[in-house]
């Protein structure tokens, strides 16, 4: 059972960062579901210090990272204010079956939203209600002991939903774990007779805390994705400070690529958001 303490990351009086498990949605309208959201309000109840806590960005409930939330109403406006736009930046790994083509490149489609089954596809341009998608990847390891598998590191330009998994399914790469949009992987490089087609175009306090309650989880997990938003960076709304905040993913799928390939946990404090480069 999840607890909001044992997901922090770090806290202070305005902002709280967390690891969001796989399988915990930032809020649910379900009954007597707990939801991350409930969670930290629990948690900041029991430290005396009200219940508000404000959700400026959201990971869709398969996806396992790091997430920053305020924890007044005035950081709450700074930190929509900077996901809205181009300031607060994320970083994903994710593992997919096989091997895109290209060991770096950007993917473009155009993707629609069924909001009755939730889910997303790729669409021609003129569709109506289509919206341009784009990602920028990088491959950073290839395993072949078993299954030919890759471990990428995805940025996004665009925020559509289920965009990364409706991206690389669609480009015959899908997100190991992903049987939401798995099929359409298989699809896809059925038609290419068997080759993948890339049809797109192509806490100082906490560090101890980034391997927590997931932990526990064996074996692959149902419906879950091999995602992670495994870095956030964003300006700290009181400060002024630019902050980096990392974690490593719980999915085991990623397991197979060893530690060093994946990010260091912790937090990085910067002197500009230009250059990315560590303060002294």
């Amino acid at each position: 059972m999840y607890r909001g303490k044992n997901l922090l990351l770090y806290a202070d009086d305005a902002i709280v960062v967390v690891y969001k498990p796989a399988g915990l949605a930032v809020q649910t309208k379900k009954m007597g579901e707990k939801d991350l959201e409930s969670l930290l309000r629990t948690w900041q109840a029991g430290q005396g210090a009200g219940t508000y806590i404000g959700v400026v960005h959201r990971l869709d409930q398969p996806v396992e990272g790091v997430m920053v939330l305020a924890r007044t109403k005035e950081a709450a406006a700074v930190l929509s204010a900077q996901a809205a736009g181009t300031d607060m930046q994320k970083t994903y790994v994710a593992v997919t079956r096989g091997v895109l083509p290209k060991a770096k490149g950007q993917l473009t489609d155009f993707l629609l939203r069924d909001g009755k089954t939730n889910t997303s596809r790729v669409v021609d341009r003129k569709t109506t209600g289509a919206k341009k998608a784009s990602l920028d990847y990088r491959i950073l390891s290839v395993q072949t002991t078993e299954a030919k598998q890759s471990l990428v590191e995805i940025h996004l330009h665009t925020g559509r939903h289920h965009q990364i998994r409706v991206q690389f399914a669609h480009a015959g790469t899908s997100l190991v774990g992903d049987n939401k949009y798995g099929s359409m992987s298989n699809a896809v490089q059925e038609a290419g007779n068997g080759s993948v087609c890339a049809s797109s175009q192509v806490v100082e306090n906490a560090t101890e805390n980034l391997t927590i309650a997931p932990g526990r989880r064996r074996g692959v997990l149902k419906d879950t994705p091999a995602l992670c938003a495994c870095s956030l960076t964003f300006t700290h709304p009181v400060t002024g400070q630019r902050m980096c905040v990392s974690c490593r993913p719980n999915n085991p799928a990623f397991a197979a690529f060893g530690v060093d390939k994946l990010p260091e946990p912790g937090i990085k404090y910067l002197i500009s958001c230009d250059t990315g480069s560590e303060e002294e």
